[in-house]
């Protein structure tokens, strides 16, 4: 007696999904805060 494959396959899904959305959150964190840094720090070695 399987549990419905539906339901597993949501839950996985859902699971990715949130990994993916960490992820690029993490990606995109991480980009908009080096690109502002990095105009103003153009004289200033960072």
């Amino acid at each position: 007696m399987q549990p419905r494959p539906g339901l597993k396959g949501n839950k996985v899904f859902s699971i990715i999904k949130v990994k993916f959305l960490i992820r690029w959150a993490l990606l995109l964190n991480s980009f908009f805060t080096t690109m502002p840094s990095a105009k103003p720090n153009k004289d200033g070695r960072r």
